[in-house]
């Protein structure tokens, strides 16, 4: 029995088919995995830790928790009902009692909040509370009691208003201020035994008890961590090392011009110290062994656990201190908060369906799946990312800030810095009929070949216009949008541009721009400023606002691949102070209506969004979402595999068990299958025109268009000539009692796919989409 097996790798979502009526569910905005990383303000590990494993992990825009040691960790949703969610927490503690009421208190914008069962609820717990913007919280290790930093703008007599601290303790009860700090900024605090520990932003370490508030020591550098055990006192700056003492008169100073984020003690002479950058202190009996931290972080905060130490970072989520090897390791699987800048296709994307993104702190990530999953290559983490693109000669290019371009020959494992531009910030890198325009953020616009030699700078720009922010370009027209508002545009293939638009958006900033595929005949290009958005159906020689988007500051502007097909069109902007998601504005129907599709998003500061090179909206690709401090969100069209048996000479055909009546019966001539055309239509989802006068026949599915001609051995795919069977010239398409029919194997290997034919049936099966 020969069987051949056919599966069409193509997402097909919504396709209406009159035969079988089958849906995908709607999508929503999700995740990629492989994205760990960004900032992580706090790690706290459970008392407990020997029996639970569990760590705690938060920062401005996330909250996590990990039950295996800190092997992987999940998002905990911060929301405490009334429509209230949090985007992120500014500090957190666990109850001493932790190991046994579970127990961890949150302090946010909105104040004090507390949850006992690993954060599926959270509960208010502000009973008392004097200011409700609190930056900093922690417990008593003794008494349990809670001791809070909270914000309070209070109006003097003269009408200034003060930024004040407020020191709030709780017993258990309610929550009552002991201390202001008025001219001081508060950055570090401790509790221990019903005594509260205070240090600030100049130096000063103040005591708080029944007697008052009490200078005890004072340096000239901020101090940054203070750690209490015993009759053992310590507090770390930023600057100046670390002070000990066990009686708080007299203080000893180490690792003195180090600039020191924690300090963890057990006693005088057996301690922890992390400073900001690449080193670890560790005192064992007196005497320190310094550890070098091979990933290049801004360390922030700091904890310990029996096996190791956990440091919070603000590129990396959390590294973590293994105390028997003595080595370093991420711990972050899980932790997708860092801060994506860009994201671009190759321009081989159809068929190796790599993606880059950029970050500003993590390096450069690359997936090679369309976009579900990426993997750090582990290059270029200590530069700031503003642009990635891959040209046609498959050198990868990376514009950084300040540092220039990077290249890559050998798909990213290694990159160099190139001598061109060195130390300009890259943001623009376009390929564009083998000319390669670079745009600055501080010099304009430049072009080059694709080896980057004879690097020339454009000059029709206005001297002032220096920091660029796109260039697209079709047929002989391409454009050039700037920071400072201004739009350029080249009519000759950018050997000369002229401003257009009549100063439209000057001063508002262009932050989104695009023209559409068919540009050269439809004249679209879509602007999003600080100011709102624009369109031009004349190629941007006059443009009307977008009113039902009101004065919207847009974050990146796309239109859809397939826009003359699914009228799509698609706008990013930040969402609204106090919510937590973004919005993404879409229209379906060229801009008749407007819809906000963002409310699956969990972060609200977007940045930009991109569209796939395969989009067509309901059928096919994906919308990529980059925020400043969530990571990217995607938005794809998957559908579920649909499986179709014809038989040869019967017009039955049966789609997911389900039968259905086509117009005509597949036959066999040739040696080769033959079918209907209106089943390609329906059953693929395909568009199928017929031109009467050339007797031919387009098929557009996706990215592909198959053009046949009656008769003809030969096919067009995407403008080039191919044979339909090498192996057989009579394999033609043919009307058959009126009907066109084409060659089903032929069809599905353009779009990648394969045929399963049962010899003692006759039947074919094809399966599409899964």
């Amino acid at each position: 029995m020969k069987k051949i097996i056919f599966i069409l790798t193509v997402f097909i979502f919504v396709v209406m088919l009159p035969l079988t009526n089958l849906k995908a569910a709607q999508p929503n905005f999700e995740k990629p995995i492989g994205l760990y990383g960004g900032e992580i303000d706090k790690v706290l590990i459970s008392p407990n830790y020997s029996s639970d494993s569990t760590v705690f992990a938060g920062g401005p825009e996330g909250f996590y928790i990990s039950k295996d040691g800190g092997k992987t960790f999940n998002s905990i949703v911060l929301s405490v009902g009334y429509n209230l969610t949090f985007e992120g927490i500014t500090d957190f503690t666990l109850s001493k009692d932790f190991a046994k009421d579970s127990t961890v208190y949150i302090a946010t914008k909105n104040g004090v909040y507390k949850t006992n069962d690993f954060g599926k609820s959270f509960k208010p717990y502000q009973m008392g509370i004097s200011a409700t913007y609190v930056t900093q919280i922690t417990n008593d290790p003794i008494t349990n009691n809670l001791m809070a930093v909270g914000i309070s703008f209070e109006k003097r007599q003269d009408g200034k208003v003060l930024n004040t601290n407020l020191i709030m303790v709780n017993d258990g009860t309610s929550w009552r201020t002991i201390s202001k700090f008025v001219s001081e900024y508060v950055t570090a605090i401790a509790s221990y035994n019903n005594n509260y520990y205070v240090g600030t932003e100049i130096g000063k370490f103040y005591k708080i008890d029944s007697s008052g508030t009490n200078l005890i020591y004072s340096t000239n550098a901020p101090i940054t961590s203070i750690s209490i055990r015993d009759n053992a006192y310590a507090f770390s700056t930023l600057g100046n090392g670390i002070f000990l003492s066990s009686d708080l008169k007299t203080f000893n100073q180490e690792l003195n011009g180090y600039k020191i984020i924690g300090v963890k003690i057990d006693d005088l002479n057996n301690l922890y110290a992390l400073s900001r950058t690449k080193k670890l202190f560790v005192k064992v009996n007196g005497n320190y062994t310094t550890y070098d931290i091979p990933f290049p972080s801004t360390n922030i905060s700091l904890d310990i656990s029996p096996d190791g130490l956990f440091i919070g970072s603000y590129e990396y989520g959390i590294i973590k201190f293994n105390k028997a090897n003595k080595t370093f390791s991420l711990s972050n699987t899980g932790i997708t908060n860092l801060n994506t800048t860009t994201l671009s296709f190759s321009p081989n994307y159809s068929s190796n369906k790599t993606v880059y993104l950029g970050t500003a702190n993590n390096g450069l990530y690359i997936s090679k799946d369309g976009g579900k999953s990426f993997e750090n290559i582990g290059n270029l983490d200590t530069h700031e990312i503003l642009e990635v693109k891959e040209i046609s000669n498959g050198t990868i290019l990376v514009g950084t800030l300040g540092e220039g371009i990077f290249a890559s020959t050998d798909s990213g494992k290694t990159f160099k810095q190139l001598d061109v531009l060195k130390n300009h910030s890259v943001s623009v890198i376009y390929e564009y009929n083998n000319t390669l325009f670079i745009g600055t953020e501080d010099d304009g616009l430049y072009k080059s070949d694709l080896n980057l030699l004879n690097l020339q700078k454009v000059k029709d720009l206005y001297p002032y216009d220096v920091n660029i922010n796109f260039v697209k370009g079709a047929g002989n027209y391409l454009f050039v949008a700037t920071n400072g508002g201004n739009l350029y545009r080249s009519e000759d293939s950018g050997k000369t541009f002229k401003e257009i638009a009549n100063n439209k958006f000057w001063g508002m900033s262009i932050t989104g721009f695009d023209i559409s595929n068919t540009f050269t005949t439809d004249g679209l290009v879509l602007v999003g400023t600080a100011g709102g958005e624009y369109i031009s159906y004349d190629r941007g020689n006059t443009f009307n606002q977008i009113y039902d988007l009101g004065s919207t500051w847009a974050d990146g502007v796309q239109i859809s691949p397939n826009y003359s097909n699914d009228g799509f069109m698609i706008v990013g902007a930040w969402g609204s102070s106090g919510t937590t998601y973004g919005n993404i504005y879409i229209t379906k129907n060229k801009g008749l209506s407007y819809e906000n599709i963002g409310s699956t998003l969990t972060n609200r500061y977007v940045i930009n969004v991109f569209l796939s090179p395969d989009f067509y909206y309901g059928k096919n690709g994906s919308i990529f979402v980059l925020t400043s401090s969530g990571g990217l969100f995607r938005y794809s069209f998957e559908a579920k595999p649909i499986e179709i048996i014809l038989t040869v000479g019967k017009n039955e055909i049966v789609i997911n068990g389900e039968k259905s009546l086509i117009d005509a019966a597949p036959y066999i001539k040739n040696g080769r299958t033959l079918v209907p055309i209106r089943f390609i239509s329906e059953a693929f989802g395909a568009k199928v025109d017929w031109n009467n006068a050339t007797r031919e026949v387009t098929i557009k599915l996706l990215d592909k268009t198959i053009i046949l001609k009656i008769g003809s051995p030969y096919a067009i795919i995407n403008g080039k000539q191919t044979l339909i069977d090498k192996d057989n010239l009579k394999v033609v398409p043919e009307i058959t009692n009126g009907r066109t029919f084409v060659p089903i194997r032929f069809i599905s290997e353009t779009f990648g796919a394969k045929v399963e034919w049962n010899n003692e049936t006759r039947q074919i099966r094809i399966t599409l989409g899964g």
